[in-house]
């Protein structure tokens, strides 16, 4: 009974250690609509639009800056973005902002994220965007 229990606890530790190293190392991966709206709200946070001008300008996320995935210079735009902010990278429906999130981190972003579903899920759910 007392090795079961120092067990759980020795687990716990280890979870909270993890997380911790985590939270001081920097993160990324695939967020939720409703965790990037969330997190939209915070402060340091730069929400990255990487469709075209034609999408960008029948709706987008608030406060977003665009960054055209088609654009040549793509890959060079990105270097140019400060490597101390969260990110939030979305397009339409997800394959272009997943393919920035691993381009990101290859150039040394530590916390950016991608929104699942891009902006088609967004509007889906009527989440508040800007024109």
């Amino acid at each position: 009974m007392l090795f079961s229990g120092m067990r759980t606890l020795l687990l716990a530790l280890i979870l909270v250690s993890a997380s911790a190293i985590c939270a001081l190392s920097g993160t990324s991966g695939n967020i939720s609509t409703s965790s990037a709206q969330k997190m939209a709200k915070g402060k340091n946070i730069l929400i990255l639009d990487v469709r075209t001008p034609e999408e960008y300008v029948k709706g987008h996320l608030v406060n977003a800056q665009l960054m055209n995935y088609y654009d040549n210079t793509f890959s060079a735009q990105l270097k140019t973005l400060p490597k101390s902010k969260t990110v939030i990278i979305y397009c339409k429906s997800g394959r272009r902002s997943a393919e920035t999130l691993a381009m990101m981190k290859k150039l040394g972003f530590h916390n950016v994220y991608n929104m699942l579903g891009g902006f088609d899920a967004w509007s889906k759910e009527n989440r508040p965007s800007a024109r």
